[in-house]
């Protein structure tokens, strides 16, 4: 390396690298890096196969002899060597993922016998009535903190808490509801559960 070339980094060092450091920007940098993996763990599809993992894109542009723009990256998953190929948006790969599991669900679903089914139907109603009596629960907190005069401010917390676990009760004594009667990916199931069905099991 030439003079110039030792001065410049030295220059760098001195003038970049060490204020960065003294002002926290490359732990900003260590940070946001680990921050935007968390999220793409979260936003990824989940692996159809291991159930554990989650789908990310491998490598770059792929040599494919289609011209189908959606064909042209690797997405595999970070835990077992399951891989498909789609474009670099996550929404193309979503309809084949959930041609897979759709079918997985209905093979188990085929395979299992009655006594099997109606456990998994009272695991489901169990969990529906467990998130139905937090919703409850959060539901008085939320009128007991109007009542003593707390605000409008620190109780909405407690009605927002009740909601999700309303929503949590629905959908067990929805999947509940499925696996009794069989209706598995059926379009228009949930509208007629929810119009002409129980909640509350």
């Amino acid at each position: 390396m030439s003079i110039w070339g030792k001065s410049k980094s030295a220059a760098k060092f001195v003038f970049v690298k060490i204020p960065a450091g003294i002002l926290g920007v490359n732990t900003l940098r260590s940070n946001h890096q680990t921050i935007k993996a968390l999220y793409e763990t979260l936003s990824n599809p989940a692996c159809p196969k291991c159930a554990g993992g989650v789908l990310t894109i491998r490598g770059g542009v792929q040599a494919s002899d289609s011209d189908n723009p959606n064909l042209k990256y690797t997405w595999a998953c970070n835990r077992c060597d399951f891989m498909i190929l789609g474009s670099a948006d996550k929404r193309s790969i979503i309809p084949t993922l959930t041609a897979i599991r759709q079918e997985q669900s209905l093979a188990l679903f085929d395979g299992l016998e009655p006594d099997e089914r109606q456990k998994f139907v009272k695991a489901h109603t169990l969990h529906s009535r467990i998130f139905f009596s937090a919703s409850l629960a959060f539901f008085l907190g939320f009128c007991w903190m109007l009542l003593r005069g707390d605000g409008l401010l620190l109780s909405i917390n407690w009605i927002a808490l009740a909601l999700c676990m309303f929503v949590f009760g629905l959908k067990k004594s929805y999947r509940a509801w499925q696996v009794e009667n069989g209706v598995l990916y059926v379009q228009g199931a949930f509208k007629s559960w929810f119009n002409n069905e129980k909640w509350f099991r």
